[in-house]
């Protein structure tokens, strides 16, 4: 087996895990995969890892992993259409000891660490549709319902974030200049709601707390569990931009790496272009 899995504890630009595979790990005959994460009793499609053709390897990095505890990774296999089952690429475990990371689920580049306050997720609510029906003569209703349990509705958030950081947070919703989806992927270590959070944020309040024009800033927002949006979709962590200034010549580019894959995942440069 040569799958290399490999945890970044850092939000440089994100905590992520770099996965790698070769097709000698895969069943005969794969030519196309999706990668499925599975941690804390759920399983989540790799945003980077679906539907990937397979040539001679696979390189990819997941960038919505729980920040602690075990991760386990699995390659649902095709040949064509026909499905080849999952197989076990292995498990790493993420360490991340920061606070509470919020980012842009299509735009990656988009995280910052926050500071939760008094006053987050106090009141935890999930619902059940349905209703109670009383039948002619009967003392006890019964209840009509299809079910079943809904997410997370109304959590209220409470937080601060550095001053560095703050126009960063306000564009993981959107710009005067670049529109964004109105949906955060929280990730959270200390927080009873899902490790691994995506919510809809209809409205971010800002609060100077230390008066006009002051630098003490607090946020606050009340939001709704949502499914990740656009699963396939994601903006690239490293560009070819990126690559392009950080080296005087291609030549110098090819010669600072083993592989073309391994160039492909120098994550240190990314957003070296601006």
């Amino acid at each position: 087996m040569t799958v290399v899995l490999t945890p970044r504890n850092t939000m440089a630009p994100v905590p992520r895990v770099e996965i790698s595979f070769d097709a000698a790990d895969l069943p005969a005959g794969t030519d196309r995969v999706t990668v499925w994460r599975v941690a804390n009793g759920r399983e989540f499609k790799v945003r980077d890892g679906i539907d990937r053709v397979v040539i001679s390897s696979v390189s990819l990095v997941d960038v919505e992993p729980d920040l602690r505890g075990l991760l386990i990774y699995q390659a649902e296999c095709w040949a064509g259409s026909t499905s080849l089952g999952r197989v076990a690429l292995g498990s790493t475990s993420m360490t991340w000891t920061g606070g509470t990371v919020i980012q842009q689920p299509l735009d990656p580049s988009l995280a910052v660490e926050v500071q939760l306050n008094w006053g987050t997720a106090t009141d935890l609510t999930r619902t059940t549709p349905g209703g109670l029906v009383f039948s002619s003569g009967a003392v006890a209703p019964d209840y009509v319902g299809f079910g079943p349990r809904r997410s997370l509705q109304g959590v209220v958030l409470v937080f601060e974030v550095g001053e560095a950081d703050q126009e960063t947070l306000q564009a993981t919703l959107g710009t005067y200049n670049t529109q964004q989806l109105p949906i955060w992927l929280i990730r959270s270590t200390d927080v009873r709601w899902p490790t691994v959070f995506f919510c809809h944020v209809p409205a971010l309040t800002e609060t100077d707390r230390s008066g006009y024009g002051g630098d003490i800033i607090g946020y606050s927002a009340t939001v709704d569990e949502v499914n990740p949006p656009a699963a396939a979709l994601v903006i690239s962590l490293l560009s070819y931009d990126d690559l392009d200034v950080s080296y005087a010549s291609y030549t110098a580019m090819d010669a600072a790496y083993a592989s073309y894959d391994i160039r492909d995942r120098d994550y240190s440069l990314a957003g070296a272009a601006g």
